[in-house]
């Protein structure tokens, strides 16, 4: 559910390009940027201590490759198809799918100039081959994706930065927590060399990388010696000029893990949307799998990668990164989570949440040079204090939180999608049977914002048992049928009946306002009551000759109900190991 306002229609519209849109990460923010708007929740800390502003319009830019499937989902999630009700933030005036932007060909920023009308106010910058052994194997396409001078220059000519998505896997992975502002870059690998390019890049640093970051590679010297030679005239801004850099940030994230991407089919057919549904798949075969204890990262969750995003992005917005000279043009921020974790460790931490045998949980460990294979880093575990304390945090989420997050997701619960990125979730335990002025209100929301609503039935749940479940909260769980034949042999107090879940106060709502509320999804429970309290009780009262009580139960799709003409519903049958094959109605819904 939604409420909106209008937004003032004179406020200025910005641009805000993100590209690698249909990947993993891309997804995510995109989904949590359309339907929560620009700026951070409410719920995050706003470390400068400034009012967060949300009042402007933007327009998001989804630049991706070939993914067939990434408009048509994004439409049908966002509820831009033709015969639906958009989702849209009130805030957000459009989001706009640029496809067939290969950053390997001559003409990709041809297509972003024209697809987003030639400016740009923020760039978010998430493609990338980051396949390690891909970029090994093809490092002039790895330098070419990697390391986007033609967006820089873009990106100067437009005055717009770029908040860009780079890798842990410039560090050299010889210790452990390493401090980007302390320790030194010394990737091992052409992916890693490629990313630490395009940090030089943004920095004005000159060489792009020195010898030992090279590493000796002849094909990677051909590479930095030509790409320097086009950046470096982008580097050198003559003080004189009235063009500035505009201050972009980088981000060196770790290996994100989190649930399913929000679109219906994903990134990529065939793949696991990150390495914990990988373990999960695994251990729920029981297929035995070999992981890594000597081979260390700072594992970092989806959803603060997001909320570090929309940080910097905000703060770009709202001009609280002025265009700066050459010498500061970017700042570098580790992203990764608390915990440094093996590729084991990462495993059994998911077998311990869900409480499956690990016995098919092999720990190996690496061999040195990774056996013959792409050069990869044992240990680039972060330090990420200065990222946390930027986003006014004591510290960052850790592996624990993040297996606990992924897999007790209303995702895995026979929710939608949607369901995760509400601002906000009011459950059934604030309630009131009437309507009333007076009640004081349980939330208060601002215009614009998703909220997830819980409600009773109308008997405030009195014919139904409670039927546990281990690690869920109680939105998630199920409740049976009693086994009785009558309404009357439950004691249901008729005050208590037709309970409400609320009331929810809108920010600016005053007296004589109209509320316009977009109801985007109502989730029934999987069982049902009905029943009737003997002759002359209710609409057809005169038809009724005695109490009863039926259950009823909805089709895991939401497309059908069964009503079982016995009292207790097959649940209860099932439940008391009896026959199933009794008489049923069943009917579209």
């Amino acid at each position: 559910m939604t409420t909106s306002t209008s937004v003032n229609n004179t406020s200025p519209i910005t641009k805000i390009l993100i590209t690698g849109a249909s990947g993993y990460l891309g997804q995510h923010l995109i989904a949590s940027l359309a339907l929560l708007g620009v700026a951070p929740s409410r719920s995050a800390n706003n470390s400068a201590g400034k009012d967060i502003k949300n009042d402007g319009r933007h327009e998001i830019y989804c630049a991706y490759n070939s993914l067939p499937t990434f408009e048509d989902d994004l439409n049908d999630f966002l509820g831009l198809a033709s015969d639906t009700t958009s989702r849209l933030h009130p805030s957000i005036s459009k989001v706009v799918p640029l496809g067939n932007i290969d950053f390997s060909s001559d003409d990709y920023m041809a297509k972003i100039q024209n697809g987003c009308g030639g400016s740009v106010d923020v760039i978010v910058h998430l493609a990338a081959l980051s396949s390690p052994g891909y970029c090994e194997n093809n490092p002039k396409d790895a330098w070419k994706v990697n390391c986007p001078l033609e967006l820089y220059r873009f990106s100067l000519e437009v005055g717009a930065p770029i908040i860009y998505v780079s890798t842990d896997q410039v560090y050299e992975g010889t210790k452990k927590f390493y401090v980007e502002d302390i320790d030194e870059t010394l990737p091992v690998n052409v992916y890693g060399r490629t990313k630490l390019a395009f940090e030089r890049v943004l920095l004005g640093k000159d060489p792009l990388l020195n010898e030992r970051e090279m590493g000796g590679s002849e094909v990677c010297r051909e590479h930095v010696t030509n790409f320097s030679k086009i950046a470096s005239p982008l580097k050198n801004v003559d003080s004189n000029s009235s063009q500035r850099v505009p201050k972009s940030i980088i981000l060196r994230s770790s290996l994100i893990l989190g649930p399913p991407t929000p679109l219906k089919n994903g990134c990529k057919k065939g793949s696991f949307p990150s390495f914990l549904q990988f373990i999960h798949h695994r251990l729920e075969s029981g297929q035995s799998t070999d992981y890594f204890v000597n081979e260390f990262r700072s594992v970092v969750f989806v959803e603060d990668v997001i909320d570090s995003i929309r940080h910097f992005l905000n703060n770009s917005l709202n001009g609280d990164s002025d265009d700066v000279s050459a010498e500061d043009s970017s700042s570098v921020f580790n992203m990764g989570g608390s915990t440094r974790a093996s590729r084991v460790d990462m495993a059994m931490a998911v077998a311990n949440h869900l409480k499956l045998d690990p016995s098919s949980i092999n720990g190996v460990i690496r061999p040195e040079n990774n056996g013959g294979c792409v050069p990869s880093p044992p240990d680039i575990s972060m330090n990420v204090d200065k990222l946390a304390k930027e986003l006014g945090r004591d510290k960052m989420h850790g592996l624990t939180y993040i297996v606990a997050m992924t897999f007790d997701s209303l995702l895995l619960q026979d929710f939608p999608p949607l369901y995760r990125y509400a601002a906000h979730k009011l459950d059934r335990s604030h309630i009131h049977t009437t309507f009333s002025a007076s009640h004081a209100p349980k939330l208060r929301i601002k215009p614009g914002e998703l909220v997830h609503v819980e409600t009773w039935d109308c008997f405030h749940g009195a014919y139904f048992k409670k039927c546990d479940k281990v690690g869920q909260d109680d939105s998630t769980n199920d409740y049976l049928p009693l086994p009785i034949p009558s309404p009357e042999e439950v004691s249901v107090n008729i005050s208590n009946w037709n309970p409400v879940t609320g009331p929810i106060f809108v920010d600016g709502a005053k007296p004589g306002d109209i509320l316009s509320i977009t109801i985007h999804d109502i989730r029934p429970k999987l069982h049902g009551v009905a029943s009737n309290y003997g002759p002359g009780a209710g609409q057809l009262g005169r038809l009724v000759t005695k109490s009863c009580i039926r259950y009823f139960e909805i089709s895991n799709d939401r497309t059908s109900v069964v009503m079982q003409c016995d009292r207790r519903g097959r649940s209860a049958h099932r439940a008391q190991n009896t026959n199933n094959s009794l008489p049923e109605i069943k009917f579209p819904c």
